[in-house]
């Protein structure tokens, strides 16, 4: 049952606590930095040439480019 829990709980990012007792937060805090490796290790396994090939283009980019397209993308989502 254990196995089980720990799987879900990986999975789903989902709080152990509460899965187990209902109280506390459903989901576990994520710590940005592994929320990004993961992100990235999904992007490098996915083999989307479009996304790799962007991702490498803008951080060939010289600063002033980079911001740039950091504050279109800001603009796009919104923020």
């Amino acid at each position: 049952m254990d196995a089980v829990v720990n799987s879900i709980c990986r999975e789903f990012n989902v709080n152990e606590s509460w899965l187990r007792t209902g109280e506390g937060e459903m989901f576990a805090a994520v710590d940005p930095d592994e929320e990004f490796a993961k992100m990235m290790v999904e992007i490098q396994v996915s083999n989307d040439e479009f996304i790799i090939s962007a991702l490498k283009a803008y951080w060939e980019l010289p600063e002033e480019h980079k911001e740039i397209v950091r504050n279109l993308i800001r603009k796009i989502a919104g923020k």
